[in-house]
């Protein structure tokens, strides 16, 4: 299969996964448990209990192969995290706790969260605004496009029959998109991480997500709510554990398949793919209402309906667009004799570097590399590389086509 129809694959996948695991999120907080709270800390435990026995059966072996090789080629059975891969698990794991702690908080306080919470839909032209600050780089006309058809779109999501409270959508536009932000960067760092000589699969890093998630997010909340709140919570996770089970199950899968999704594409093409969990929910949210009404209520009018699905789509299309300006390129590097016996290293931790390979020939070294824009990408590895002795030439080679399979 082509590396970019595995990306749609994945990340459609992601969305579908999500989409079904929101629909019975919202049938267990309407039908038994009302309280998201207590909600939010029973699927947190939940999805811990259903993780452990996952993982074991991930590392089953049929005919010397694992079955987690057959939803990741990579997995290469259970491994405890340690060094970078710890350190960037517990970065993933704080940012998720945190925001699905202001998750909570926000629809605690508002009729309709939905109001506020499509704002977080903003976190690619985070991304964006903030590598332009980094860089110290106007950026381009196709960039502010781009982000203006981003904020429109958030802008007609956002649009409800209830007044929008400006302290909520505060959270939602600082710490809670910062956290989505940080997530999706210690995550797509994880999957940039080698293990003897390959890279952590989607499965263990999924794993060690839910186990230190939970811990971390049953802290932060004790320091809000009372300690009855995890009795409590336990209590309902005894009487609904099959149902409860069956909602992180998906959910386990659903950023399993994103994780993997993020090693193959830029971070924000795989989130623009996977917010399609919003149309798959409004779909769920049609057709299960007819089944269950009592549970599944949809009361906006049709033409809100219409507006709000128009603002998904600019908001889709405008990430997408967004990415489209990434730019490859292969940089060809010969070297003097006297280089820094960790040239490779060095190479490899120039911002925008994918690969460093040394190689025979004329030439010493080649770089594949991917960054936000052509003059972003010439500047920054032309200034990184001329702090690296004993470079005597270099060639840049952008790539305008490449066909990948995996």
């Amino acid at each position: 299969m082509r590396r970019k129809y595995l990306l749609y694959f994945l990340s459609i996948t992601s969305a579908f996964l999500t989409a079904s695991a929101i629909s019975c999120d919202t049938y267990l907080s309407v039908t038994y448990i009302r309280d998201p709270w207590i909600l939010g800390t029973t699927l947190f435990l939940t999805g811990t209990l259903t993780a452990i026995p996952l993982m074991i059966c991930f590392c089953i072996k049929i005919n010397k192969k694992f079955l987690g090789t057959f939803i990741d080629p990579q997995f290469r059975g259970f491994i405890f995290p340690k060094g970078d891969f710890l350190k960037n698990i517990l970065i993933a794991s704080g940012a998720n706790a945190l925001s699905s702690i202001l998750y909570f908080i926000i629809v605690t306080n508002i009729p309709d969260p939905s109001a506020v919470l499509a704002f977080s839909s903003l976190t690619p032209a985070y991304l964006i605004i903030t590598d332009i600050i980094i860089e110290k780089e106007h950026p381009s006309l196709v960039e502010v496009q781009s982000i203006l058809t981003i904020v429109l779109g958030v802008l007609l999501v956002s649009l409800s029959l209830e007044t929008i409270d400006l302290i909520q959508l505060a959270i939602v536009l600082g710490p809670y998109n910062l956290s989505i932000v940080l997530f999706n960067i210690a995550t797509k760092e994880l999957r940039r991480i080698r293990s003897k000589s390959t890279y952590y699969d989607s499965l263990n890093i999924r794993f060690w997500l839910t186990i230190f998630s939970t811990l971390i997010f049953i802290i932060l909340e004790l320091m809000i709510n009372p300690p009855s709140i995890v009795t409590r919570s336990i209590s309902f996770l005894l009487a609904y554990f099959p149902l409860l089970a069956l909602d992180m199950t998906l959910t386990f899968f659903a950023y399993a398949t994103y994780i993997r999704a993020l090693a193959i594409g830029k971070t924000s093409i795989v989130n623009a793919l996977a917010s399609l969990s919003t149309i798959f929910g409004l779909g769920f949210s049609i057709a299960f209402s007819y089944i269950l009404p009592e549970v599944f209520c949809v009361k906006y009018p049709l033409l809100t309906w219409i507006i709000k699905i128009l603002g998904i789509f600019l908001t889709l299309s405008g990430t997408i667009v967004l990415s489209l300006t990434e730019v490859k390129a292969l940089v060809f590097i010969k070297v003097r004799a006297g280089i820094p016996s960790n040239i490779l290293e060095l190479l490899l931790k120039i911002c925008g570097v994918e690969t460093a390979s040394a190689v025979a020939g004329h030439w010493d070294y080649i770089l594949y590399i991917k960054l936000r824009t052509i003059k972003q990408a010439y500047h920054i590895i032309t200034n990184e590389l001329s702090k690296i002795s004993n470079i005597t030439d270099i060639i840049w080679v952008t790539i305008l086509r490449e066909y990948e399979t995996v």
